[in-house]
């Protein structure tokens, strides 16, 4: 599995570094560019492991996995994709004097953790994979990088627009649906025998990644009124 981690690395690290290079050489909208197309990508195969799972539903998406299995493989391309992100934020930051925001660093900080855990007992492969599908915020900042780049007013308020209404109308109700199935299976007893370690983890970890949101939806519902978050 180590090769897909790093093939993943490259590629997305490619994509970022490339962008920057051949394209674009403002290396704060390239960054947000590159992270648009990845996010692209993580959210389809989020997508896929979302409606692969959807029977572990009750259980908040949580249970152990075969070792092998094809969402393994898909946690180790995440977990390249926040490797490059976080190389290209430091090659950005020393080199170039690029500031990255510090919520993003906690939020990949947490990603690395719990996505590093998943893999190493072979629990939450399908929890990973239907964060994922809250990919498609990124891609609308990406699609405001884009718009910014190639002088569309209409990339760049639909990127803006579209970013605060996946925040609200998918990625906090998703976050609040897994915490709410995870917290009804502990209360009923059901969690699976060896499993109450990675239960309480996970619920724990959904609360930073719920603040995160409710911070940036204030964040740009505040923007908003002055021309884009």
């Amino acid at each position: 599995m180590i090769l897909i981690v790093l093939a993943s690395t490259a590629f997305f690290l490619g994509v970022h570094l490339g962008l920057w290079r051949y394209r674009e050489p403002d290396f704060n909208r390239a960054f947000r560019m590159s992270r648009g197309i990845a996010a692209l990508v993580l959210t389809v195969l989020g997508l896929v492991g979302l409606f692969s799972a959807l029977d572990s539903l009750r259980f908040g998406f949580l249970y152990r996995h075969e070792t092998g299995g094809w969402m393994l493989k898909g946690v180790c391309v995440a977990y390249g994709h926040l490797i490059a992100d976080c190389l290209s934020m430091v090659y950005g930051k020393l080199a170039l004097g690029f500031q990255p925001r510090n919520d993003l660093v906690a939020h990949h900080a947490l990603a690395l953790v719990s996505y590093g855990v998943a893999m190493g007992i072979g629990v939450g492969h399908a929890l990973v994979l239907v964060t994922l599908a809250s990919e498609a915020m990124p891609c609308c900042s990406g699609l405001e990088a884009w718009g910014k780049h190639l002088s569309s007013d209409k990339m760049v308020r639909a990127g803006s627009k579209g970013r605060l209404a996946i925040l609200l109308l998918w990625r906090l109700p998703l976050w609040a649906l897994v915490e709410t199935m995870l917290a009804r299976t502990a209360l009923t007893g059901e969690i699976p025998e060896g499993l109450t370690i990675p239960w309480i983890f996970a619920m724990i970890a959904l609360v930073p990644l719920i603040c995160l949101d409710v911070y940036w939806v204030r964040k740009c519902a505040a923007r908003e009124k002055i021309g884009g978050c």
